[in-house]
């Protein structure tokens, strides 16, 4: 079985996970904008690309995109939705959560 690898920090996940990390963009700009608020760019109220049809999504990164590597809505984020969403997050996955510890 292959060894689970533990982001020291979120700044670390969000790194790791990169691009896929922020096509949902809404989701993790309030996520980020409730734990980590310094993690998230000025500018992300104005940042939103929709791109419909994106089918290859994961062979071809958001790179094919958009140029910012951001797809979707970050300016719907907001620090009180990501409390609510990390809330729900934890509930969700409490078990699997405490099995990797």
């Amino acid at each position: 079985m292959a060894e689970v690898v533990k982001p020291r920090s979120l700044e670390q996940a969000v790194r790791r996970v990169g691009a896929r990390f922020l096509a949902l963009a809404a989701v993790p700009s309030s996520i980020l904008l409730h734990a980590h608020p310094e993690l998230v760019r000025d500018g992300y109220e104005s940042a939103d690309w929709t791109a419909n049809d994106r089918q290859h999504l994961l062979i071809n990164s958001t790179a094919a995109y958009t140029r910012s590597g951001v797809i979707g809505r970050p300016s719907l984020g907001s620090a009180d939705k990501g409390k609510v969403a990390l809330a729900s997050l934890v509930r969700s996955f409490a078990d699997v959560l405490q099995a990797l510890e």
